[in-house]
């Protein structure tokens, strides 16, 4: 089997297992829910490596490290639903850590492959500008450590963010425009979460429509990796 084959195999694996999960997890299942929703994100990691082993580079194996941590993160953060007290805080507060470790990793490749600097900071900062007093008011987090680490994880995420765009725009590419795609759905997938779970207010956006885009965003940034730059 080629690798292009077998990354579509594993791609619409990955998508039914998602569909799986979300299931699951709108029916309450969520000791089913746990090894489902790392399964989904371990095919899309998967697509990601095989990508980067067809074209090895810096900026592949970069990636495709962001896309194994960021699946890391989804167990660790799925996990805290079978917790309970200080163990469910522990839980979340690793896969925050986690996830901001695959997006540092994105944002090493970006740079790596020469995303405009300036731009980056300038686009991140207008970014958190606007997102930080936005979620400031509607968002409580379950400890001062938590919420010091979401905070945190949003500067991270919103300059991965802002270092893709950078790089679509100045370098445009299918491969930049599809990592660009991709990092802004995760921005997205990450508001919407914190929304979702955290918000003080009614109106949240629906679990399902967080978690399709949140593995779009996945699959997106794995699938740029088959993209010619």
């Amino acid at each position: 089997m080629s690798g292009v084959v077998c990354a579509w195999v594993l791609g619409v694996l990955g998508v039914l297992m998602d569909a799986w999960f979300i299931v699951t997890d709108r029916r309450g299942a969520l000791r089913r829910a746990v090894p489902l929703k790392g399964a989904a994100s371990a095919l899309f990691a998967a697509v990601g490596l095989l990508g980067a082993a067809g074209s090895p580079s810096l900026f592949a194996w970069t990636v495709a490290a962001g896309l194994v941590a960021g699946a890391l993160g989804d167990v660790l953060m799925a996990a805290r639903h079978l917790c309970e007290g200080t163990a469910k805080n522990v839980f979340l507060g690793v896969g925050i850590v986690a996830f901001a470790l695959g997006h540092v990793l994105y944002l090493a490749a970006l740079l790596g492959v020469g995303a405009n600097v300036l731009a980056t900071v300038l686009l991140s900062a207008a970014i958190c500008a606007v997102l930080w007093p936005f979620f400031a008011k509607r968002v409580k987090a379950p400890t001062p450590l938590i919420g010091r680490l979401g905070y945190s994880y949003l500067v991270v995420v919103s300059t991965m963010s802002a270092a893709a765009i950078a790089w679509a725009v100045f370098s445009p590419s299918p491969q930049s425009v599809c990592m660009a795609i991709g990092a802004v759905t995760f921005e997205l997938s990450d508001a919407c979460m914190v929304l979702n779970g955290y918000s003080l207010q009614p109106g949240r956006p629906p679990r399902p429509f967080n978690l399709a885009i949140y593995y779009a965003a996945q699959l997106l940034v794995a699938a740029s990796l088959w993209l010619p730059a």
